[in-house]
């Protein structure tokens, strides 16, 4: 059933309150993300003295060879005490780990960029094409398109950046390199979600005719009103 509005023609309000829960929704996942960084840099900073301690009280050097610090860590539902889940590490493994730009960050980002292309792909882009009467494949957004190819080639390629996925992106180009492993930087996931903003931006345009400032290019943050 189409989206109309009453008159029976192309919902633009609709259109305009859809992209305002995406922008929500891609808000949120920076959210996440920034949290998620605070986190492991606490985490980092507490085994990283907690460790430094346990060796210093057993005397032994940190670079002595042999000498490891074991961590176990876990998560509980206090009111579930028997549902623990664990994980024992080296501590100097999970310092890295925790790291900037570590295994935790990437695995984050990661999931932040699948996420989002799924969410658009399956949930946001249908929803705008009913909204104007139109096919999904109208739809159209640059930097969704890169997204997807990241998506793609972290499920599908190991993570390694592929050189047809490369040779194909419109918009963040230059943040990756071909045949390397797919790394996110700060500045990478800030320019991703700027690009977002703007793609979305670019999307109200296109579709419903609205109106941009002539620095639309220069945009980092997009807020809907209604």
């Amino acid at each position: 059933m189409e989206a109309r509005d009453q008159d029976g023609l192309p919902d633009q309000m609709l259109f305009l309150s859809i992209s305002k829960e995406f922008i929500a929704f891609v808000n949120r996942q920076k959210g996440v993300y920034v949290d998620a960084c605070a986190g492991f840099a606490e985490n980092k900073r507490v085994v990283g003295r907690q460790a430094f301690r346990v060796m210093k009280e057993g005397g032994y050097k940190s670079d002595e060879p042999g000498k490891q610090v074991v961590l176990h860590t876990w998560a509980h539902d206090e009111s579930h005490p028997d549902n623990v889940t664990n994980h024992i590490t080296l501590a100097s493994s999970f310092t890295e780990a925790n790291s900037i730009h570590g295994s935790n960050s990437q695995q984050v980002c990661k999931s932040i960029v699948v996420f989002i292309f799924a969410y658009w792909d399956e949930e946001v882009r249908p929803k705008l094409a009913r909204s104007i009467c139109v096919a999904n494949k109208q739809i159209r957004s640059d930097i969704m398109g890169d997204i997807r190819l990241l998506r793609n080639d972290i499920l599908h390629n190991k993570s390694v950046m592929s050189e047809e996925s490369h040779r194909r992106l419109t918009t963040i180009a230059e943040l990756f390199v071909p045949g390397q492993p797919i790394v996110f930087y700060h500045s990478t996931m800030n320019e991703i979600f700027k690009k977002i903003n703007r793609g979305v931006a670019y999307m109200l345009r296109d579709c419903i005719g609205m109106q941009l400032p002539p620095d639309a290019d220069k945009i980092i943050s997009l807020a809907i009103r209604g």
